[in-house]
């Protein structure tokens, strides 16, 4: 699981605040829409094995582009 705070898109970056898992300190992301690329990160300790989650949220974000109004949270879910 991966929730996404703070989500904010101005001109082309999209940028959210990442909770993985059962973590509490979040993960800035910031992604390029034009490169369709994360600007550097990084993982809280120990939550390194995390970059599944990642790659969950590069999709969500990506299908963003071209909508109007995006939502400010969202929680993804997968077996």
């Amino acid at each position: 699981m991966i929730k996404l705070e703070k989500i904010n898109k101005n001109n082309n970056l999209i940028v959210c605040d990442a909770f993985v898992e059962d973590c509490d300190k979040p993960i800035h992301l910031s992604l390029d829409v034009n490169k369709k690329e994360f600007e550097k990160f990084s993982f809280p300790d120990n939550y390194e094995w995390c970059t599944a989650h990642i790659s969950k949220a590069k999709m969500f974000l990506l299908s963003l582009v071209g909508m109007g109004e995006i939502p400010k949270e969202k929680t993804i879910m997968w077996y």
